[in-house]
């Protein structure tokens, strides 16, 4: 993808990562890192298969419409093209204006690990990508708050139950586990 909302939309619909990879057309370690280390079989796989792909081209001109310009509130000026608008949501959000730069998202837009800028240690970015997706993967059992009562019909009466957390303390403990088991086996 080459647009934010379209890869959002993706990602939520494919229950996927966002990989965002701030590039341009004349960066010539973008294609270094594409060539170099996107292309090695571990690499490669990992982002075609655990991730929606967003390249964000801070140096293309295409003009938008009129009605899509905005004034940047970080420098104060209209933002008239796609790389313009690109290299301002990197500066904004993720303070850097550097490429490459890559930016691992959940579905919601949120940083799933620490961004990467050239980095061509192929293990290293394995790493990244490994990490990005085992935090994707158990986003959802952060900030969950388990059920207090566990409702329960007496005789048709509903009552609370003296479970208290019993639901939810049992997909914790799942998660937990899972987490751990995951930890021994990465660690082997």
């Amino acid at each position: 993808y080459f647009d934010y909302e379209q890869a959002l939309a993706c990602a939520k619909e494919q229950g996927k990562p966002i990989f965002v990879d701030f590039t341009g057309h004349g960066c010539v370690n973008c294609r270094e890192m594409e060539a170099r280390v996107w292309s090695d079989p571990k690499v490669l796989s990992r982002l075609k298969n655990d991730y929606v792909m967003l390249a964000l081209y801070v140096d293309e001109k295409t003009e938008l419409p009129e009605n899509e310009w905005y004034t940047s509130e970080y420098d104060g000026k209209v933002k008239k093209s796609i790389g313009k608008q690109n290299a301002d949501f990197q500066i904004t959000r993720f303070n850097n204006n550097a490429q490459p730069y890559y930016v691992l998202l959940d579905t919601n837009g949120e940083l799933l690990v620490e961004p990467i800028a050239y980095e061509r240690s192929i293990s290293k970015f394995v790493d990244f990508l490994d990490e990005g997706k085992e935090k994707f993967e158990f986003r959802p059992l952060i900030g969950k708050k388990p059920r207090a009562f566990k409702e329960i019909y007496n005789g048709g009466k509903k009552e609370k139950n003296a479970d208290i957390f019993l639901n939810g303390s049992i997909h914790i403990i799942v998660g937990i586990l899972s987490v751990v088991f995951t930890l021994l086996l990465l660690n082997k």
